[in-house]
C-alpha cells in the first residue's frame, strides 16, 4: 500500500500528497479537498461514527498503517448491503494488526450501540421525541 493519498484543493484545483490521518482528515472535512485514486479519479467519500472511509477502506489503512483488529468484520455487513463500497482486492489484502486501545474502545461503544435505535434513519426514541417537541414549539 502508498503511504500517501493524494487530494485536491477545489479552490486551486491542484492536488497534494497527504501522509498522515488528520491531515487529510482536516482537509476532506474543513476545506473540502477530494481525494483521489491513482488514475486521477475522486474516491467515494463516506463518514462512519466519526472516521472517514474513502472507498471503502479506513483512513489508516490507505496511509499504510494496515487493518486494525476488527475493521473488517464491522465494514462487512455494509459492503454486502452496498451502503458502502467494497474496497479493491490489494486494500483487502494488506495485513490486519492488533488494534491501538483507544480506537478497540471507540470500536466497542459503536458496536453496543448498532441496533439499539428504534424510529428511521437510525435515530433513537428520545431523539425523535425531540424532534417532535422542537417541531411543535417552532410552528406553534
Amino acid at each position: 500500500m502508498a503511504n500517501f493519498v493524494a487530494a485536491a484543493d477545489p479552490a486551486s484545483k491542484t492536488a497534494y500528497s497527504f501522509t498522515d490521518q488528520d491531515s487529510l482528515d482536516h482537509a476532506i472535512r474543513d476545506y473540502g479537498y477530494i481525494p483521489l485514486r491513482a488514475d486521477g479519479t475522486p474516491m467515494k467519500v463516506q463518514s462512519l461514527e466519526g472516521g472517514l472511509l474513502l472507498d471503502g477502506a479506513p483512513l489508516n489503512v490507505l496511509l499504510g498503517s494496515g487493518w486494525y483488529q476488527g475493521q473488517m468484520e464491522l465494514l462487512q455487513p455494509l459492503w454486502a448491503n452496498g451502503t458502502v463500497p467494497r474496497p479493491p482486492a490489494a486494500v483487502l489484502g494488506v495485513e490486519v494488526l492488533p488494534m491501538p486501545p483507544a480506537i478497540a474502545a471507540q470500536t466497542a461503544a459503536y458496536v453496543q450501540t448498532v441496533g439499539k435505535s428504534t424510529g428511521p434513519l437510525g435515530l433513537s426514541w428520545p431523539a425523535w421525541l425531540g424532534l417532535a417537541a422542537a417541531g411543535y414549539f417552532f410552528f406553534r
